[in-house]
């Protein structure tokens, strides 16, 4: 019996001792989740079989390459302003979902979240406006992620695929009584005694449609916008999970679908995200990016030997001006302002009087 209890021993080959690995740290997180969650994000409902979904795949065979990952995340604010730092690994990277929906969210790109689309429209022309002000100061300036509209997103869920969800023709019941309308508008006069939710539509073909019964109602053709999502940690105090790691999942996987579906459309979403991603990403020129720099500096500095200086050597006219530039540039690292003063210096010696 006692052996029968006992762990699983830890395995000898280094192939097996990573997949250990993954499966410890799955395991670790998926209780954390329970414990800030405890239902699915998506359909809200407490099942048996939920499973942690990433919203950043986490780099597990290169550890190097995870730590610079998660320093630049880190850099552009993407983690809970409580915390240290983003860690791909963490409560506020991760969602828990069913394990159908995990299949679909993370194998197939079926769905993803995204902002609201006022949200969405204003959120870039705000960032323009700081990341202005930001390059202007040239200053590693913070935003405040409490102030509008940088607070806390209101997400809603976009199926690319929603034949893919459910079997055909049957309810969507995994947003059962989530309004599809907004108060006051158009589609309310459509329909004579209760207001449309999602309840009444079906998996369709390749699209979303309205059950029969309900269709006979309407005159005219209704697109489903997507329904909001909330997240159930914002109301137990746990780390909210990362609205602008939604984001750029969202901008990721709309931009794979326009590519491999030209014929269906998706409003202008793909344009809005791309802006808003490329306005949360800035970076001011001249700000020292910690993670670039580093490989940058690998990759094209030359090694520099113990060679001998030639003497005879005089530099031109667009060498000094690049050393000049170099040595008066206040956005680089001291350490090569210096280095380039101290090259002029020696070659303007060595110019003949």
């Amino acid at each position: 019996m006692v052996r029968a209890l006992a762990p699983p021993p830890y395995p000898e080959d280094s192939a097996d001792k990573e997949c250990y690995n993954e499966a410890r740290i799955d395991t670790i997180l998926r209780y954390k989740l329970l414990a800030c969650d405890q239902r699915s994000f998506l359909t809200g409902s407490a099942v048996a079989d939920l499973e942690p979904a990433h919203i950043f795949e986490p780099i597990r065979k290169d550890k190097v390459r995870k730590d610079e990952v998660e320093e630049f995340l880190t850099q552009q604010r993407f983690h809970n302003p409580q915390s240290k730092g983003f860690v791909l690994d963490s409560v506020e990277n991760t969602i828990l979902l069913e394990s159908s929906l995990h299949v679909q969210w993370r194998d197939y790109g079926t769905f993803c979240f995204v902002p609201a689309k006022e949200d969405a429209i204003e959120m870039p022309n705000s960032l323009h406006r700081s990341n202005a002000l930001w390059q202007e100061e040239a200053y590693r300036n913070p935003k405040h992620c409490l102030a509008a509209p940088f607070c806390p997103a209101t997400l809603g869920c976009r199926p690319h695929f929603p034949h893919l969800l459910l079997p055909e023709f049957q309810t969507l019941a995994i947003a059962k009584d989530q309004p599809i309308h907004v108060p006051g508008g158009p589609v309310q006069g459509f329909f004579k005694k209760r207001c449309p939710d999602w309840t009444y539509w079906v998996a369709g073909s390749d699209s979303l449609a309205l059950d029969y019964n309900i269709r006979q109602d309407i005159h005219t053709s209704w697109r489903l916008p997507p329904f909001l999502s909330r997240d159930a940690r914002a109301e137990l105090g746990h780390p909210p999970v990362s609205s602008l790691a939604m984001i750029v999942n969202a901008q990721s996987k709309i931009q794979q679908y326009a590519a491999d579906n030209a014929h269906r459309p998706l409003d202008d979403w793909p344009n809005l995200l791309s802006e808003l991603v490329a306005a949360i990403l800035f970076v001011p020129k001249g700000i020292d990016n910690e993670a670039q720099s580093s490989q940058v500096a690998k990759a094209f500095r030359p090694h520099e030997g113990k060679g001998t200086t030639d003497e005879s050597y005089y530099p031109n006219e667009v060498e000094v001006a690049l050393l000049w530039k170099k040595a008066t540039d206040p956005f680089i690292e001291k350490k090569e302002r210096s280095d380039a003063a101290m090259k002029l210096m020696f070659y303007c010696h060595q110019l003949p009087k």
